[in-house]
């Protein structure tokens, strides 16, 4: 038929296991809901669910975009180690600048919301 070099051994090696992430992130939840539900209540796992999605935005403000944007200019300046240095040590710092404001808005909600209740 035809054979594959190491290269192209190594991308499907590499296709197969993240296909295989993807359906083990599909499908374990679907096996560990029910269970979650059953232990911890209805109510209680609602107030789970509003936490963890909570923190997901939070996520998403730290991120960012970085993931994409620093990594472009890395890979654009993958011969210069002092750009990519700098360019690394600016992403962290503002990543860190944003985690401090999620924490503060977290602390805030938190006090807010123990106020009303």
């Amino acid at each position: 038929m035809f054979k594959l070099n190491t290269e192209n051994q190594r991308f499907f090696s590499n296709a197969a296991f993240l296909a295989i992430m993807q359906v083990a992130n599909s499908f374990l939840p679907l096996l560990t809901v029910p269970f979650l539900v059953r232990v911890l209540g209805v109510e209680l796992f609602g107030q789970l669910a509003f936490s963890m999605a909570l923190m997901f935005y939070f996520i998403v403000l730290a991120d960012y975009g970085f993931n994409l944007t620093a990594t472009r200019a890395i890979a654009i300046h993958r011969e210069n180690w002092e750009k990519i240095g700098r360019i690394y040590s600016c992403v962290m710092l503002i990543k860190f600048f944003l985690l401090l404001f999620s924490a503060f808005c977290l602390v805030c909600l938190g006090i807010f919301c123990t106020s009303l209740g």
